[in-house]
């Protein structure tokens, strides 16, 4: 679905100087598949995130969509447009415009009862009632706010890391098996063992490879 070959990034000091070397890496994501990639502190889980995502483009290597189309310069902002993906970093707009209608009634009062924020927030007019909510809640309503988004491929960079154990039951055996069972494919970055045995398949990488 998609392969990354030979790439690397990287990250430059203030002097335009090479600072830091990602990869070279060698992966595959295996379409409606639940992967989760895992690794110590530094050693490039985010930085793997945002070039599969397109927000960083390799300085080498090729990453191929669906197995055979390079992922370019002219091609970058509709496979972009495949991804729905959550960083911690990630601010949540209120507005839901670009969805469908009947999408947002089939899906987002479920959501909200599945992650029990209906106390605190609905969807009125295309747009959620409230962004004023509490980290833990804020959290939430991103994560809803990111599923409602309908992509084919979702990601989740450490959603759950300051989540409660209830909430993080929730997305680990309800949402991603429910996401799964819609057809998508799933990435989540993630230190919780207890929660392993939801992958499809388990990458670690370690100093940008994979061990």
């Amino acid at each position: 679905f998609v392969v990354f070959e030979n790439v690397q990034y990287e990250y430059m000091n203030s002097l335009h100087e090479r600072k830091l070397v990602f990869g070279p890496l060698n992966l595959t994501i295996k379409k409606n598949q639940v992967t989760f990639i895992i690794g110590g502190n530094g050693s490039g889980k985010t930085t793997f995130a945002k070039l599969l995502t397109g927000l960083y483009q390799p300085v080498s290597g090729t990453i191929k969509y669906q197995g055979e189309t390079d992922i370019t310069q002219n091609n970058i902002l509709s496979y972009r447009e495949c991804f729905s993906a959550y960083f911690a970093d990630s601010f949540t707009f209120p507005y839901l415009y670009h969805l469908d209608d009947q999408w947002i009634e089939e899906n987002a009062d479920a959501l909200i009862k599945l992650l029990e924020m209906e106390d605190k927030v609905s969807v009125q007019d295309k747009a959620f009632s409230t962004t004023n909510l509490s980290f833990g809640q804020k959290s939430r309503l991103a994560l809803i706010a990111n599923i409602l988004d309908d992509k084919p491929f979702y990601l989740f960079d450490e959603w759950a890391a300051n989540q409660d154990p209830y909430f993080k039951s929730i997305f680990y055996h309800k949402l991603l098996p429910k996401l799964k069972g819609m057809g998508k494919t799933i990435v989540v970055i993630s230190h919780d063992e207890k929660y392993f045995d939801v992958a499809d398949e388990i990458i670690e990488l370690k100093e940008g490879m994979t061990t």
